[in-house]
């Protein structure tokens, strides 16, 4: 018994790292496979992102953001928000894994904290191998797999979803907030925020000048851990 036992340990380890590396490498479903062909040879754009390999053979961007996650077995092993290496361009590297943001979908807290837009749709993708003219050896570009991901929501209301009228107020308090969940908020100027929270109830008391034309629509940003979402304010005269 003492003998069998280290042994059906490590078989039972060794099945068990198997086993995840297995379920690492296995597309999951919604998997694309694409060729994406070079500037030179037509520029391929991945998915509905403005992403392209440009004539360097790097992955190009525009009006997006690239990270880099380094070698990965799968789609699966790609972290779904890593914002601290965020690029519009990034090295085409065989094996490496990626991460797709728009910009729209990126925002940055006062606390320097980045975060991804709630229920928004982001790509994670690999590089399968890369793609050489038969002739001439000359790059054409890169043999990926991708996949489309909805971020998480968590306990926010969907983006813009609820919209606050304050026109005929210098004060307001914002309702239905779930502040026990948020872990910051901000709001867009010339608006302020005067409080967070009442023993009442989940109210934020937000405020505008009493001077100039504030007329508009202004958001109301809050950050549930990577994810973010808001509310409209609407000012009308």
């Amino acid at each position: 018994m003492k003998t069998a036992f280290p042994f059906a340990a490590a078989l039972l380890l060794f099945t068990a790292v198997a086993c995840s590396k297995d379920d690492a490498a296995v597309d999951p479903e919604g998997t694309v496979s694409l060729n994406m062909l070079n500037y030179e040879n037509g520029g391929t754009q991945l998915g509905n992102m403005n992403l392209r390999i440009d004539s360097s053979d790097n992955f190009s961007c525009v009006n997006c953001k690239i990270a880099e996650m380094g070698p990965v077995s799968g789609l699966s092993a790609i972290d779904r928000h890593i914002f601290t290496n965020l690029a519009s361009s990034a090295a085409v590297k065989e094996g490496y894994g990626y991460a797709v943001y728009r910009d729209d979908d990126i925002v940055e807290f006062p606390s320097g904290t980045k975060a991804m837009l709630a229920d928004a749709v982001y790509y994670r993708m690999r590089v399968e191998s890369r793609l050489t003219d038969s002739e001439t050896h000359e790059s054409m570009g890169a043999h990926v797999k991708y996949i489309a991901t909805r971020a998480e929501r968590y306990s926010l209301p969907m983006p813009g979803a609820n919209e606050y009228d304050m026109s005929s107020s210098y004060q307001y308090w914002v309702t239905g907030l779930p502040l026990d969940k948020i872990d910051e908020m901000f709001i867009d100027q010339p608006l302020n925020i005067e409080q967070i929270g009442t023993p009442e109830g989940e109210m934020v008391l937000i405020s505008r000048p009493n001077y100039g034309d504030a007329s508009g629509y202004y958001r109301l940003y809050f950050r549930q851990k990577d994810v973010w979402s808001y509310v409209t304010i609407k000012i009308l005269w």
